[in-house]
């Protein structure tokens, strides 16, 4: 069988009504590289239908995002970051998968996408955006993380435990230093002492 006939079946399995179906051609197709399943991937997620419900909706989104994150494109990083700016249709923990999704997809854009977002006033999408430069990997996100870890949120310390967190993925100098005064007696102990477990783990010769 060679290569068109197989993309003609995976493009068909991108309008079967079965959600499962749907979303295996899709992959099929980005594995493939496959335009048609970079938009059949964004009509998956965008998809509103008087006949969808919200948790359908967010059920399809949550698989989705394994499937970008393996095959990532442009788009999807566009499509994913909207719905991080507009957070209140979504639940929690869907936002925080969206936030850790986006640090996978290593996109030229997403770095400052995701410094943008740890303004946002959205407890959540903050928290979600410092746990995506955490997997970025990119140590120029360390000075904005920390000015979110120093942030109080009331009685509410997601955002700064997850800035914490994302500074004990990225180490350095800076960071250790600043895990290292954490410790002593703040809010947020218990996650600067598994950050600097997590320094010591990546560094064990140091």
């Amino acid at each position: 069988m060679n290569r068109e006939r197989i993309r003609q079946i995976l493009a068909t399995a991108t309008t079967d009504p079965d959600p499962a179906v749907q979303l295996a051609g899709v992959r099929g197709l980005l594995r493939l590289g496959e335009p048609r399943g970079q938009e059949a991937w964004l009509e998956y997620v965008t998809r509103t239908d008087g006949d969808l419900d919200a948790f359908e909706r967010d059920a399809r989104l949550f698989e989705a995002l394994a499937a970008v994150v393996d095959f990532p494109f442009p788009e999807a990083q566009a499509t994913l970051a909207g719905f991080l700016r507009e957070p209140d249709a979504l639940p929690d923990g869907l936002l925080m998968s969206i936030g850790a999704a986006l640090g996978k997809i290593r996109h030229p854009q997403t770095f400052d996408l995701l410094i943008e977002l740890l303004a946002h006033s959205s407890g959540f999408v903050a928290g979600a955006a410092a746990t995506a430069l955490g997997e970025l990997g990119d140590r120029l996100a360390v000075p904005h993380l920390i000015a979110l870890a120093d942030e109080r949120h009331g009685d509410w310390f997601y955002p700064s435990t997850q800035a914490i967190l994302a500074l004990g993925r990225l180490g350095g100098h800076q960071a250790c230093m600043f895990l290292t005064h954490a410790v002593q007696g703040s809010e947020i102990r218990e996650s600067a002492l598994e950050a600097l477990a997590m320094l010591a783990q990546a560094n064990p010769e140091s």
